[in-house]
């Protein structure tokens, strides 16, 4: 299977197409639908275009599959699968429905003449909708634990798992499992949710053609960052344009055992087109960095405090990556941040080293993005596991630094601005490495004259497409290195840009 960037579906007249993405509650989708029902759109034909839009991605994404079996429940989304399932026959594919209820349909079979599907089947959960609340009731068990669980065959969901909470992700017992959910409209908060990401796997979109003034009307200070939104942020390149017009990138980062994470940082910034990069490495691990990557100018240095005490103001730096974190680099950091006129991207442990200081708050300005995985998020927090989008609401709540939470779905937030919550990447990208390498990147868009918010969103987009053209062409999950990914680089901008040319 094609591990394609999600997209929404059919025609660019359709009212829900906005660059960036909506994230909806239950409530709002309700509140759209009757909006648009109220404007002369009945729901049977709110039920067809929604079907006919999952039909539409399920052919797409699978082109190879020689059976999608459909589990259909009683209401509205079982109501899309069969629209579907009718669809994908109509364009001479094999579709077949069953029910654990009876419905009166004459091409839903009952569930007790299910048969074992075979290995090319895709399997599609439309049991239960964004209004389900309760927990799965014994016969619906039967169905999600016994066949819905994504091991063997691909399993899609229709707009959320069942079992899965729509608002809140909290997932019931015998959730299903899915690879795949397409949403009907727009995607529902709860899907990103920790709980419920591994039960969603991929999102892709089924647009719906809802009046735009009431589109326009919801905002949950949220959006799910799409090709369209992505592209619009990424700038032309001047014929004219030389080195000195690309970006001038300063990288602290390497020590011994680490030195990895300086070639990778140093590497992603080239890669997405920084036009010189200066790498200061400790003077132990200089010869191997200086000869891997000869694009990149080396800068020999006693320690990292060297470095921080030796790049001048009104810079662009990454500061960070396998860097270490002994004391006196930590009091030098803290010197390093109290000029304000660098735009300063923090990582790995520098964040750490951040964390370290209880009281690290005055530090922090808009020039400033923090790049934290999940557990040096913990750390800023001394310790104490809070949600995602809690954690990441509470950060800039509180200080005017942009955020990068990195994971599946990463979120991307500055005060002021939406929660961007990022549509590419895979499982793949889970090893050591990538998170340096995305470092790199948005230090480069942000010295190429991006702010730290769209550099972020724009390199965290990036970073996922690469890595997803990687599986798509080269690589399997299991498989994927960080030079994978940016080998795939050049791949991402051509894929990204081309609506441009």
């Amino acid at each position: 299977m094609g591990q394609a960037a999600p997209t929404a579906d059919g025609d660019a007249s359709r009212l829900n197409h906005f660059s960036a993405m909506k994230i909806v509650s239950t409530a709002q989708m309700r509140s759209l639908e009757r909006t648009a029902i109220a404007a002369g759109t009945t729901e049977p034909a709110l039920m067809q275009e929604a079907g006919l839009g999952i039909a539409s991605i399920l052919m797409r994404e699978f082109p190879d599959a020689d059976d999608f079996v459909f589990f259909c429940g009683k209401g509205h989304n079982g109501g899309d699968g069969i629209v579907a399932a009718r669809s994908i026959e109509q364009h001479g594919r094999k579709a077949t429905c069953f029910s654990p209820y009876a419905l009166n349909e004459p091409d839903v079979w009952p569930f007790d003449r299910y048969w074992r599907p075979s290995a090319r089947a895709v399997l599609v959960d439309a049991l239960l909708g964004m209004g389900a609340r309760t927990t799965l009731s014994p016969e619906l068990r039967v169905v999600t634990e016994g066949f819905l669980q994504a091991w063997y065959n691909p399993v899609v969901a229709l707009d959320i798992p069942s079992g899965v909470d729509a608002d809140t992700g909290d997932v019931s017992e015998g959730a299903v499992f899915a690879s795949m959910t397409i949403c009907c409209g727009f995607p529902k908060q709860g899907l990103f949710s920790e709980g419920a990401i591994p039960h969603v796997g991929r999102i892709a979109v089924a647009a719906l053609s809802l009046p735009s003034d009431a589109v326009q009307s919801v905002d949950n200070g949220m959006e799910f960052l799409l090709p369209a939104e992505a592209r619009s942020l990424l700038r032309p390149r001047l014929w004219n344009a030389h080195k000195g017009m690309c970006g001038h990138l300063h990288i602290v980062a390497g020590s011994i055992g680490k030195v990895g994470a300086a070639i990778l940082c140093a590497r992603s910034a080239l890669s997405v087109g920084a036009g010189l990069v200066t790498l200061y490495v400790p003077e132990t691990i200089y010869p191997a960095v200086a000869a891997a990557q000869p694009e990149v100018m080396v800068i020999p240095v006693s320690a990292p405090e060297e470095a921080l005490r030796t790049i001048p103001p009104h810079t662009v730096c990454v500061v960070g990556p396998g860097m270490g974190t002994h004391e006196e680099a930590g009091h030098a950091l803290e010197e390093f941040l109290a000029d304000t006129t660098r735009v300063v991207v923090l990582d790995a442990d520098a964040i750490t080293l951040l964390a370290q200081n209880r009281n690290f708050g005055h530090l922090l300005n808009e020039n400033i993005l923090l790049t934290p995985h999940p557990g040096e998020m913990r750390r800023l927090y001394q310790g104490r596991d809070i949600p995602r989008l809690d954690a990441v609401h509470d950060f800039v709540g509180r200080y005017p630094s942009a955020l990068v939470l990195k994971g599946a779905y990463t979120l991307v937030a500055q005060q002021g601005l939406p929660v961007s919550i990022n549509s590419t990447g895979n499982p793949g990208m889970a090893v050591g490495g990538m998170g340096d390498a995305l470092a790199g990147m948005c230090g480069a868009h942000c010295a190429q004259g991006y702010s730290v918010y769209d550099s972020a969103r724009l390199s965290v987009y990036l970073h996922g497409l690469a890595a997803d053209i990687a599986v798509r062409q080269a690589c399997s999950i299991e498989t994927l290195l960080p030079s994978d990914m940016l080998h795939h680089m050049a791949a991402a901008f051509q894929e990204l840009r081309t609506a441009w040319y």
